[in-house]
C-alpha cells in the first residue's frame, strides 16, 4: 500500500498543476495568500513559547495585505506596506500593557515573519504576472522539489560527510551535490519542453543558483525548527509535514527567479 508521503503527493500533483497552468492571476494570487498566511502561523507558533507573546492577528493581517500588494506588481506600495507593519506592530506592543523584557524580541519575530515567509512567497504572483509566467512557475517548483528528492536519495545511498550538523544532522555533502545535479537535470528537462530557446549554458548557470538558493532555504527553516524544538513546521500536507517544510526552499528561490526573467537573463542567446 501506498505510504501517506506518496499519496498526498499522488493528490497533490494534479491540484498543483490545475492551479499553475489553469488558474487565472487572480485565483492564483488568493491561493498563494492562503499559503502565506497558513505559513506564516506555523512560523508564529514555531517562535512563539514561554514569555514570548507575538502579535498574530496583527501579523496576519498585515502578511495578507503584502501579498495583495504584490498582485498590484507595485513595489512602492509593498514598500508601504512593510513600513505600516513595522509602525502598527511597535505602536501596539507598546500600548499593550505586557512587561518590557521580550518587547524587542516580540516585534522582531512578529516582523521576520512577514518578511520571510510573506514577502518571499510575493514573488510568485510576480513570476506569474510575467510573460510565460505558468511555465517559470512551473519550472521553479520542479527544480526545488526535484533538488530535494535528489539531496535525499544521494544522501542516503552515499552521504558521509556531514554538511552543517548542528542545523541538520542528516543532511551530507554528497546529498548537497547530488541535490544540485538533480536540479540541473530538472532544468534540462525544462528547458528541452518549455524554454528549448533558452541557451543551455544559462540554464544550467540558473538551475545552480536556484538549487544553492532551495538548500539554503532549507537548512534556514531547519535552524528555526530546531531552535524551538520541532520536528515539522505543520501537518497541513500527511508525510510532508506543513507549508513551511514543503516551501522552505521556493521561499529563497523565487525571488532569484524572478529577478533572472524580469532582467532579461534568460532570453534567447
Amino acid at each position: 500500500m501506498p505510504s501517506t508521503r506518496v499519496l498526498t503527493a499522488l493528490v497533490g500533483l494534479p491540484l498543483f498543476l490545475l492551479l499553475v497552468f489553469k488558474a487565472s492571476l487572480p485565483v492564483f494570487s488568493l491561493a498563494v495568500l492562503v499559503v502565506a498566511l497558513v505559513g506564516l502561523k506555523e512560523f508564529y507558533d514555531l517562535m512563539e513559547g514561554g514569555d514570548t507573546r507575538l502579535q498574530k492577528f496583527l501579523g496576519l493581517l498585515m502578511g495578507a495585505l503584502l501579498i495583495r500588494s504584490f498582485y498590484y506588481t507595485d513595489f512602492t506600495l509593498i514598500v508601504r506596506v512593510l513600513a505600516l507593519a513595522v509602525l502598527l506592530t511597535l505602536i501596539v506592543r507598546t500600548f499593550s500593557g505586557r512587561a518590557v523584557t521580550h518587547a524587542a524580541q516580540e516585534v522582531g519575530i512578529t516582523l521576520l515573519g512577514l518578511m520571510y515567509v510573506c514577502f518571499f512567497l510575493g514573488y510568485l504572483v510576480l513570476i506569474r504576472d510575467q510573460a510565460r509566467g505558468q511555465a517559470w512557475i512551473f519550472f521553479l517548483f520542479l527544480c526545488i522539489w526535484a533538488g530535494d528528492t535528489g539531496a535525499y536519495y544521494v544522501g542516503r545511498a552515499f552521504g558521509k560527510r556531514k554538511l552543517l550538523e548542528k542545523i541538520s544532522p542528516n543532511k551530507t555533502v554528497e546529498g548537497a551535490v547530488g541535490g544540485l545535479a538533480s536540479t540541473v537535470a530538472a532544468a534540462w528537462l525544462c528547458r528541452l519542453f518549455l524554454f528549448p530557446e533558452v541557451a543551455v549554458f544559462s540554464i544550467t548557470l540558473l538551475a545552480l543558483v536556484l538549487g544553492l538558493a532551495g538548500q539554503v532555504g532549507d537548512l534556514a527553516e531547519s535552524l528555526l525548527k530546531r531552535a524551538s524544538g520541532a520536528k515539522d513546521s505543520g501537518t497541513l500536507f500527511p508525510g510532508h509535514g506543513g507549508v513551511l517544510d514543503r516551501f522552505d526552499g521556493i521561499l529563497f528561490a523565487s525571488p532569484v527567479l524572478y529577478y533572472a526573467v524580469w532582467l532579461g537573463y534568460l532570453q534567447p542567446a
